[in-house]
Formats: structure tokens, C-alpha cells, sequence
């Protein structure tokens, strides 16, 4: 891919962010466009609330799968157990996702 096919394709997500009123749509949208930009045929938004990841947008072309959190089916999963050993990669792990929510804020 060409960079100037790259960064058209930036400028396009950009675009559809601004464009976009309503919040949800919103995160279904910065999923999407970021599967686009980084050729994903799948792609999962978390979000954390009370110390547990919830699983809001589930997304997979292959398997026809395009979901919201009232709709997947997955249950939250705790970021903090008291029995749960949390190493370094885990705790980078919850970072970058942590990291990468509240930019998109």
C-alpha cells in the first residue's frame, strides 16, 4: 500500500469521527475505520468501568459478527482479582487499552 493510499485513508477516518453525533456509532466507527487503516479482517473495543473490561464492540468480516455490548454476549472480565498474579505484560496490556480509550475520549 502506497503512502499516500495510507494517510487517504487516515484523512477518511478523520473525517467520519467528526462527522459522527452519536457516541456509540462513534466507537463502532473509530473500531471500523482503525480495521481499515490496519487491514484487520476482526477487531474488539474493550471499555473499563468499575475495574472490569467490558467487551463493547465486537467485529469479525470473516464470521459475519458485528456486535455492541448489549448484544455479545461476553461477560466483563475482572481486571483485579486478589488470587490473580498480574505481571508486568498484563499490566501493559490494561495500559494500552486504558491508553488507548481515553484518547478516543
Amino acid at each position: 500500500m502506497s503512502l499516500s493510499i495510507e494517510y487517504t485513508k487516515i484523512l477518511e477516518a478523520v473525517i467520519a469521527f467528526s462527522s459522527e453525533t452519536n457516541y456509540n456509532k462513534l466507537l463502532s466507527v473509530v473500531l471500523t475505520k482503525m480495521r481499515e487503516i490496519t487491514n484487520c479482517e476482526a477487531g474488539t473495543l474493550y471499555m473499563e468501568r468499575d475495574d472490569k473490561l467490558y467487551f463493547t464492540i465486537v467485529q469479525n468480516e470473516k464470521l459475519g459478527i458485528f456486535t455492541h455490548e448489549e448484544d455479545t454476549g461476553i461477560p466483563p472480565v475482572d481486571l483485579f482479582k486478589r488470587t490473580a498474579k498480574i505481571t508486568r505484560s498484563s499490566k501493559m496490556r490494561v495500559l494500552t487499552v486504558r491508553l488507548i480509550i481515553k484518547s478516543l475520549i
